[in-house]
């Protein structure tokens, strides 16, 4: 393997990590934004309070299982240390 073989696997995975991170972050905020959302809803009295209930604990309950916010800074840490190599 030679250097721009090296360089170049180093900027794709730098990429992936950074695309990844994009990715689960605006995940992560779609969620909150959507349990802010519901539970404004609900303290309105708007729509049919035990739906949105079983809404708000489900999308709770996925952001606890999935950890998007956990996984994006991860891959955000992660794509960081790709590129200080490179700019050194």
């Amino acid at each position: 393997m030679n250097r721009e073989d090296m360089l170049y696997q180093t900027l794709y995975s730098y990429r992936l990590k950074k695309m990844f991170s994009t990715l689960k972050g605006r995940i992560d905020k779609g969620l909150s934004f959507l349990l802010i959302l519901l539970g404004s809803s609900v303290i309105a009295g708007f729509g049919y309070p035990v739906s949105i209930g079983f809404a708000i604990a489900g999308i709770t309950s996925i952001k606890i299982a999935f950890h998007f916010e956990t996984a994006s800074e991860y891959s955000q840490k992660q794509a960081a240390s790709y590129l200080k190599p490179i700019t050194l």
